[in-house]
């Protein structure tokens, strides 16, 4: 498995694997991912097989491009994307980073992906922020995702109602060093 940023060329299986992990994330079009991609400070993706720098065959016409394992989209304040969890963040915090969505393909789920991620994202934030920001949901519940995140050292510190009131989530945080 590699680690890197997520490029145009992504947004398709970008797409197809958020919009399987319904309903523990929002459904996005195409459209709406590729902006996403845009606004986010750090989009990476966890690919299938090594690559030591960190490059794909995007470049090679007939070369397959790696199989998508999970991927992790994450804004500093201040960028221009409407979520009602990353607002809370910014209404009260003037420094963090917002992990907006991890995904991992769920045939891989327990393989090390989704921890590889955060440990590739507590690198790129380093002391720059003083926290990483989460939101799980907790209604309806997605209880592997809360587990998780709780054995890497987040800690909830609000729940707010979204979606007209049909979801609840938790708000984490994982203080930086």
């Amino acid at each position: 498995m590699h680690i890197r940023e997520l490029q145009a060329g992504d947004v398709d299986a970008v797409t197809s694997l958020n919009n399987e992990s319904i309903p523990a994330v929002n459904a996005k079009t195409a459209e709406q991912m590729a902006d996403m991609l845009t606004q986010a400070r750090w989009a990476i993706g966890a690919f299938a097989g090594e690559s030591a720098a960190g490059e794909t065959a995007a470049g090679s016409a007939d070369a397959e491009q790696p199989a998508l394992l999970g991927f992790m989209i994450t804004f500093l304040p201040g960028a221009d994307y409407e979520s009602m969890n990353y607002a809370w963040f910014s209404e009260h915090h003037e420094r963090f980073a917002y992990m907006d969505r991890i995904v991992v393909d769920p045939n891989t789920r327990g393989g090390g992906i989704g921890a590889a991620l955060y440990g590739h994202l507590f690198e790129l934030v380093g002391d720059s922020e003083p926290f990483v920001g989460i939101d799980v949901n907790v209604r309806p519940p997605n209880e592997g995702s809360i587990r998780f995140h709780e054995r890497l050292g987040f800690a909830e510190i609000h729940r707010q109602d979204t979606d007209h009131g049909n979801k609840t989530v938790a708000l984490m945080v994982k203080r930086l060093p």
